[in-house]
C-alpha cells in the first residue's frame, strides 16, 4: 500500500515536471491501481494482499476523514453557501434518488432470475456505493479549462456532500443486513435522519469550539500547533 502511494507521488512529480496537462493525473492513479491489481491476481498474491491493503474500518476512519477535510479546508465558502441550495439538492434528495433507483432495478433483475439475487437491504447497500460519484477528473478538467465559477462549485460541492450522504445511506443498510430480524419500513429512513441530523450537529459544535479556541489564543503564531489542532478536531 505504501509503495503504491510513493509511486503515486514520484508519477505526479514527474508529469509536473515535464508539463504534462492533456493527462490528469487522478487518471495515472487509477491505471497505476488496475496495473497494481493485475500483478497482484496475476502472481497469485490476492489473499496476502487482503491482509495489507485497508480493510472497512481503517477506510472509514483513516482513509476517508483526511480526504472530507481536506475537501471542506480547500472549498470557498462564500461560493459554496451562493450555491448551498443547489448542491444540498442534489447531494442529498438526487443521491437518494439514484440510490433507490438503481437498487430496485438490481433487485428486480433478481427478482426475475437475470442477474445474482440480492436482498432488498443488499441492492440498497450497494446502490449507495454505486451512486458515490467522485468527479475527481472532472474537477481537474475544470480548473484546466478554467470554466464557469457555478458549475464548478456546483460538481465540487456536489460531490463533498454526496460522499457523505452515500457512507450514511452505505453504514445504515449494512446494519439492516447484519441484523437477524427484518426491520419495519420507516426504521430505515428514521435511522438515516438520525444520523445525518446527528453528523450536522456534532460537525457545527465542533467548528464553534474549534474557532472559538482559535479566536481567544495565539495559536496562529505556532503553525505547527494551529495545524495539530485542526487535524485532531477534524
Amino acid at each position: 500500500f505504501a509503495a503504491v502511494l510513493i509511486l503515486c507521488i514520484l508519477l505526479t512529480f514527474t508529469m509536473l515536471w515535464h508539463h504534462v496537462k492533456a493527462f490528469p493525473d487522478c487518471i495515472a492513479y487509477v491505471l497505476v491501481g488496475v496495473f497494481m491489481g493485475v500483478i497482484v491476481r496475476w502472481t497469485g498474491g490476492a489473499h496476502a494482499a487482503g491482509y495489507v491493503l485497508p480493510n472497512q474500518d481503517s477506510l472509514f476512519l483513516v482513509v476517508l476523514p483526511p480526504i472530507m477535510f481536506e475537501a471542506g479546508y480547500s472549498l470557498n465558502g462564500k461560493d459554496f453557501f451562493k450555491q448551498a441550495g443547489a448542491i444540498t439538492v442534489f447531494a442529498f434528495f438526487g443521491t437518494i434518488i439514484s440510490t433507490v433507483v438503481f437498487s430496485l432495478c438490481i433487485y428486480a433483475l433478481g427478482v426475475i432470475r437475470l442477474s445474482y439475487g440480492f436482498s432488498l437491504y443488499e441492492a440498497l447497500a450497494f446502490g449507495s456505493l454505486i451512486s458515490a460519484v467522485d468527479p475527481v477528473a472532472t474537477i481537474a478538467v475544470f480548473n484546466a479549462l478554467k470554466v464557469n465559477k457555478t458549475l464548478h462549485f456546483l460538481t465540487f460541492g456536489e460531490s463533498t456532500l454526496n460522499d457523505a450522504v452515500a457512507i450514511v445511506l452505505y453504514r445504515t443498510c449494512q446494519a439492516f443486513i447484519q441484523s437477524d430480524t427484518p426491520p419495519k419500513w420507516y426504521i430505515p429512513l428514521l435511522s438515516f435522519a438520525g444520523i445525518v441530523g446527528g453528523s450536522i450537529v456534532i460537525g457545527c459544535l465542533t467548528a464553534i469550539l474549534l474557532a472559538l479556541i482559535l479566536k481567544h489564543t495565539q495559536l496562529w503564531k505556532y503553525p505547527t500547533l494551529e495545524l495539530s489542532m485542526y487535524f485532531v478536531f477534524a
